[in-house]
């Protein structure tokens, strides 16, 4: 008898051991993508604050996205190919820029801005992949969907820089070189459909290009990060009681907390 209630005390501390693991490792998620918010924030902070027309800028600029690029594989939990193609990326873009900033050649310069907005496009792909597996709403799915859109307005801000670098002219019509601080500037503005019309694209692809943009945040706004916060709430109320349930039957199997029937005549 005392060896049954060993081993049903070491079952139940057992249990209690995994899903004080399990609840520590999805806080910790969370706050993996949390902390992947606060980077992206501060590559907003540093690409619009830069000092412009010096070279080591869009080395540093690289060194944070892939930075932000690493921590969003840890938050997803990815494994195998995805972390080596990431990684690979990664590297490439770092000996890109590097080459840039130390030869100043013009074709350095265009695959840089190529390997940028690839390795801001690689991000939202691993987030979405691991939003998508864990197939619950929860603040850590609003979360990633507030980076995927961060990773969004950087992914455009790149693409700009790109199509800068190979039109060989201004990406702008008010300007004569388009720098970082007016591509960041230029695609959130553009992304959240605020449209100041103090800078405008110059050539019918960067029209389109903003154009898409500005219908693709529009959308996002209104459909994903507004229906994932709708269903927050009574996700978070359907895995509340039905974690609750068992505990109860137990608690009414074992006649506590079970209020008793007032004798019969009172």
């Amino acid at each position: 008898m005392s060896e049954q209630s060993e081993m049903d005390k070491a079952d139940l501390s057992g249990l209690r051991r995994r899903s004080f693991h399990q609840v520590l490792e999805d806080r910790q998620a969370g706050f993996r993508y949390g902390e992947l918010l606060i980077l992206l924030f501060v590559t907003f902070l540093f690409v619009g604050s830069a000092p412009t027309g010096t070279d080591w800028v869009p080395f540093v600029t690289v060194v944070i996205e892939s930075a932000t690029l690493i921590v969003a594989l840890f938050a997803s939990g990815a494994k195998g190919w995805p972390v080596t193609i990431a990684l690979f990326i990664v590297a490439l873009g770092l000996a890109s820029s590097a080459a840039a900033w130390i030869s100043h050649d013009p074709h350095a310069n265009k695959a840089a801005a190529i390997i940028g907005a690839v390795l801001v496009l690689v991000g939202p792909v691993v987030v979405v992949r691991g939003i998508v597996r864990r197939r619950t709403i929860d603040v850590r799915t609003v979360l990633g969907a507030l980076c995927l859109y961060m990773m969004a307005g950087l992914f455009f801000t790149s693409t700009y820089n790109a199509l800068q670098a190979f039109s060989h002219q201004s990406f702008f019509a008010q300007n004569s070189h388009g720098n970082a601080p007016d591509f960041l500037y230029f695609s959130f503005v553009t992304l959240t459909t605020v449209g100041y019309g103090d800078l405008t694209a110059a050539t019918q692809v960067g029209r389109t290009v903003a154009a898409f943009e500005a219908i693709f945040g529009q959308f996002y706004l209104v459909t994903v990060v507004a229906l994932l916060v709708a269903n927050m709430g009574p996700s978070f109320q359907y895995r509340k009681t039905k974690s609750t349930g068992p505990a109860d039957a137990d608690r009414a199997e074992k006649g506590t907390d079970v209020p008793a029937e007032a004798p019969a005549g009172e």
